[in-house]
Order: C-alpha cells, then structure tokens, then sequence
C-alpha cells in the first residue's frame, strides 16, 4: 500500500478530536531531502532527509534486477521509505507531547489551588504561566512551577503567621 493511500484510510477512521500524525505534519517539518545513488550498487537509490530538528533518515530502494531501474520510481520508494522511518518517531514524540500537556494541566490545577491561597480567587499567580518551556527536558518546566507553587504557599503561610493567622488550607 502506498503511504498516500493508507494516509487517507488512517483519515477515514480518526474519531473526531483525536490526535494523530499526519503525512501532512511530518512534510512540514522536512528541513531537507537530497538524493544519490550507491557507489556499490549503481541502480540503488539513496534519499536523506533532515527534519527541522536536525535528526536524519535515510530511505533506499534498489531493483532485484538492474534492467528494471527507474530512476524516478526509485526515488519515490526512497522517499517513502524516509516516511516509513519517520511516522513512529512523530508517533513518538505526539505522545510525549499528550503526556506533557497532560502534566502541565495536572500542574495548573495545583497552580490554581496554591494562587488562591497566595491572594485569594482572581488574583494573578506568582508563576511561571507566561514563559516558554526552557530549552531541555519537558519535566524542567513541571519542576520550576512545583518549585513556584511550593515557594508561594510557603510565603502565604509565612505572611498568616507573621499576622497571627492561621494558613487558608490548615
């Protein structure tokens, strides 16, 4: 089956709202394609291709018989062998992805709980909300805004005690 066709198969059957990696998102994210030929085998053909992030596959396809070497075709199966390579590594990453936001919108509901105890409802919330996720792992980015959501129950419950009061979630 080509990569086209089952392309709109897997369309055909998403559900509504479901995540899914799309021929379209992977050749969006093609920084390059360059092929060439084998100098061990003269009718195989060699496609690399980078992806925006720097990461490369390299795709191949060669004729049982040299008397059948298309140049063109050949190209095509290379190419699509990159494809083949590529959809489980973006399978991958879609997954890290859901898992991530999963984490962070875990996190807002901590973020949310610690802002009401710092200033109580509908007060801005001493976080990280506003800045890009660092560069590195994801999980930098969830530990930084425990580490705020910590920082900030710990001020209010310094600030009640400081006024004799007794913490808000005591």
């Amino acid at each position: 089956m080509s990569i086209e066709n089952g392309e709109k198969q897997a369309a055909a059957v998403q559900k509504p709202g479901t995540d899914r990696v799309t021929l379209e998102s992977m050749t969006k994210r093609i920084a390059a394609v360059e092929y060439s030929r084998s100098k061990v085998n003269s009718v195989m053909t060699i496609c690399e291709v980078r992806v925006d992030n720097g990461f490369v596959v390299v795709g191949k396809s060669a004729p049982a018989d040299p008397a059948n070497f298309d140049e063109a075709f050949g190209k095509k199966l290379a190419w699509e062998d990159c494809l083949r390579q590529l959809w489980p590594l973006f399978g991958f990453a879609l997954c890290e992805r859901r898992m991530f936001t999963k984490e962070l919108n875990a996190q807002f509901g901590l973020i949310e709980q610690a802002r009401e105890l710092q200033h109580g409802a509908g007060e801005p919330a001493k976080v990280f909300m506003g800045d890009p996720v660092p560069d590195g792992h994801p999980g930098e980015y969830v530990r930084k805004l425990q580490q705020s959501q910590a920082e900030a129950v710990a001020e209010k419950r310094a600030q009640a005690a400081s006024w004799g009061d007794k913490p808000s979630d005591e």
